[in-house]
């Protein structure tokens, strides 16, 4: 059903560890249409650093995480997005 438009979704959940990263990741991946993932990979860096990566600047040192997910991905996500 790559036809289908995603769901929508409220506010993502706070992430206090890393290890929160993964559920999310896996979640994320499969309403994607991928629920097993080739690979899932991460970065921690400041919200400063992490912003400059796309073309933004917010000037933070909170904690923030750059995720990459590989996989088969099937569904198309709404263009715009949806309001949530």
């Amino acid at each position: 059903m790559a036809d289908e438009p995603m769901p929508s979704r409220g506010p993502l959940p706070q992430v206090t560890t890393e290890a929160d990263l993964l559920p999310l990741a896996l979640e994320a991946a499969a309403s994607a249409g991928d629920p097993n993932p080739e690979l899932i990979q991460h970065i921690t860096r400041t919200r400063d650093e992490v912003t400059k990566t796309t073309g933004s600047w917010v000037h933070s040192d909170e904690p923030s995480y750059l995720v990459a997910i590989r996989g088969d991905f099937t569904r198309q996500r709404p263009f715009p997005p949806s309001p949530a």
